[in-house]
């Protein structure tokens, strides 16, 4: 019926469901009729966003899975990084079977200062490509962060990681993980950070699409080192790897539309 209207009409599928709906309201049928298909209405609007070959599913289909989260559609598709801190073939991403977990390693990412170096900081940029049902998006909710830090006396550490998940005009960029060591200090570190203030959850899903990108870029700095005092940020000496692991809170696009 729905979609014997749209052609009739000759409009879009999100005009026609709403006037479908509005003239229904016409005739008696309640406010609620209206309220109840709104959250498809609006998918379809971000579904038009979408390449039309890429919806051979059609909207039906997306909205079926969207009612309900199975890790086994998630998948990484690649990643691409570069940077002073990650030369090529140094950083590995690994998602846990259940989607809840982001694994990235660094292999190389290190600083150091002593002698004629008082400064230093390297920096890495990640992007991970995730493929994902097109009406489930996610959230990170904490990081943690492991590795290794020696300051002698007087050198400080700083460690920083910020992250884009979403639109990059919408402005959504967040920060994890700043954290800041002052020597001497001589230790193996794991650091979780809870998640910050960030907007509505329905900014994730913005575009509403089958494939997304995580933005991650990494900091780590040590100032106040040269002559006799040295200092580094380094990877953890017990397995030879820097490691951040993000926690990941995976949301519905369509619950996320009833609550916006």
């Amino acid at each position: 019926m729905h979609g014997e209207y749209m052609k009739k009409s000759g409009r879009g599928p999100a005009v026609a469901l709403l006037m479908l709906a509005t003239s229904s309201g016409r005739k008696g049928a309640p406010v609620k009729r209206v309220l109840a298909i709104l959250p498809i209405i609006l998918m379809s609007i971000l579904s038009a966003a979408v390449p039309h070959q890429a919806q051979a599913g059609g909207i039906l289909g997306d909205l079926i899975k969207g009612s309900r989260f199975d890790p086994r559609e998630i998948k990484l598709e690649g990643v691409d990084y570069g940077g002073e801190g990650c030369p090529q073939g140094t950083v590995t991403t690994i998602l846990s079977p259940d989607a809840s977990v982001l694994t990235v390693l660094f292999d190389a990412f290190e600083t150091r200062v002593g002698a004629d170096v008082g400064n230093s900081k390297k920096k890495c940029d990640v992007t991970v490509r995730i493929k994902k049902p097109r009406l489930w998006s996610f959230a990170i909710e904490s990081v943690d962060f492991r590795g290794f830090v020696h300051l002698d006396d007087g050198v400080r550490a700083e460690q920083k990681v910020d992250f884009q998940n979403g639109p990059e005009r919408i402005g959504f960029n967040q920060s994890f993980g700043y954290q800041n060591w002052v020597g001497p200090v001589s230790q193996n570190y794991l650091l979780q950070t809870i998640k910050p203030l960030q907007g509505p959850a329905l900014l994730s899903c913005l575009p509403a699409k089958t494939n997304t990108e995580v933005k991650i870029r990494s900091t780590i700095a040590l100032k106040g080192g040269g002559g006799y005092r040295g200092g580094m940020l380094a990877v953890d000496s017990a397995d030879g790897r820097m490691v951040q692991q993000y926690h990941l809170s995976w949301i519905s696009c369509l619950k996320a539309l009833r609550n916006f």
